[in-house]
């Protein structure tokens, strides 16, 4: 079965780098497949909930700190996205054109894999695994929780 988009989580970790590589290598024979290399920030995506405006809140949020906030959120999300390009472009210098890049906020690693999968629509997810949890050495939680809860088929590249 080929593959035509694969999110592949990224963090920086060798297993996420190798997670690429075999993404790469997978797809050599598919010009026109793409890979979605995914950073997930610890975070709600929802700034509105975390300034607290509304039901959810006190509404009394100085526009100054919302600015501040979100320039803030944005330098993240660029370094991350930057960061993501430059080390895509190491790893695997002959693939750049296969590449797609997505930074967003998640309360979770986990959820923000599953969101990401499925506002991509991609067919599998391939992902680097770090084995430090309470099922070390076999699978990380990271790991763990999306191959329980993804809708797509999830290849754990160690």
């Amino acid at each position: 079965m080929q593959h035509e988009k694969i999110l592949v989580p990224y963090d920086g970790s060798e297993g996420a780098k190798n997670a690429v590589k075999y993404a790469v290598r997978i797809l050599e024979d598919a010009p026109k497949a793409k890979i979605v290399l995914f950073t997930s920030l610890a975070g709600s995506k929802d700034v509105e909930k975390l300034m607290g405006t509304g039901r959810e809140g006190t509404g009394f949020i100085d526009e100054g700190v919302r600015s501040h906030f979100e320039n803030a959120r944005a330098k993240s999300v660029n370094a991350a996205l930057e960061s993501m390009k430059a080390e895509a472009e190491e790893i695997a210098p002959d693939a750049k054109e296969s590449f797609e890049f997505k930074v967003e906020f998640s309360p979770s690693p986990v959820q923000g894999i599953l969101e990401a999968a499925d506002e991509e629509g991609v067919d599998a997810i391939y992902m680097g695994c770090r084995g430090v949890s309470a099922i070390a050495g076999m699978l990380g939680s990271v790991s763990f929780g999306v191959i329980r809860s993804a809708q797509v088929p999830v290849t754990v590249v160690k």
